[in-house]
């Protein structure tokens, strides 16, 4: 496709919803589908490229993930022309190669100094390219089992020298020399609490035994938030929780 037309590419992640990156012109659009959680620890970025150097050719898509069992669960129902890398987003440069679009939902909580690898993901970028994010900004709920395992992901990511509400300190950047901010926008998601509640079980189970969590809290605690969330994954509460997404575009220019 030219850069006077318009594609657009569906990307499904595991058992997620379709992402849409929408181009029109030389502009870069994604949208996510209201409720869109992933449950993954170790989030995917989605890299579309451009293999010519010229005008942008819809060539491939590629997911990078650091977990083989998310890769392969991606894998095994991936459309046509999609691919997916065993790779570390810390690791530069990325395997792909420069990219026109350069994807990121709910990594940067999990990575320490985000606003670092912002900067540098940016050179990833072709000239013209884009860089997407949609990270949190807030989460809100009134649920006690829900706000202690917040509290509780707050503290451990704190730990890890990253943060949940990776959004504000995002959004801090300006694109760095020779790059710029194209948009940035905090749009409202309602989300069942039946699932958040189960995404969140799938989570904590990958980070209840970290040593930080095991020297601040008794089993007895982890057991009792454990079994709290799994009943409110089958639908024991109606209290409401909501997250603030940011979503940020950042263009590299000369």
């Amino acid at each position: 496709y030219g850069r006077n037309s318009g594609a657009i590419v569906n990307v499904k992640i595991g058992t997620a919803t379709p992402i849409a990156a929408t181009l029109t012109g030389n502009a870069w659009a994604v949208s996510l589908p209201a409720n869109t959680i992933t449950s993954s620890s170790t989030p995917v970025v989605i890299a579309l490229t451009d293999p010519s150097g010229g005008d942008i050719e819809l060539s491939k898509t590629i997911g990078l993930d650091t977990s083989e069992a998310f890769i392969a669960r991606a894998r095994a129902d991936a459309p046509e022309g999609v691919e997916f890398l065993h790779h570390d987003v810390m690791d530069l440069p990325f395997p792909t190669g420069r990219a026109n679009l350069v994807y990121g939902r709910f990594v940067l909580s999990h990575i320490p100094r985000p606003d670092r690898l912002v900067r540098a993901w940016m050179s990833q970028l072709e000239l013209g390219g884009v860089l997407a994010l949609d990270e949190v900004e807030w989460i809100r709920t009134d649920d006690p089992a829900l706000r202690r395992y917040l509290t509780l992901l707050a503290a451990v990511l704190e730990a890890r020298g990253s943060s949940l509400a990776a959004g504000p300190i995002a959004d801090k950047f300006d694109g760095g020399p020779g790059g710029r901010k194209r948009t940035s926008v905090v749009r409202t998601h309602p989300v069942p609490t039946a699932l958040a509640a189960e995404l969140f079980a799938l989570n904590f189970a990958s980070w209840r035994d970290e040593p930080f969590v095991r020297d601040s809290h008794s089993r007895a605690d982890l057991d009792q938030l454990d079994s709290e969330l799994r009943e409110l994954a089958r639908g024991k509460s109606r209290a409401p929780i909501t997250w603030g997404m940011r979503q940020m575009t950042f263009e590299r220019g000369s």
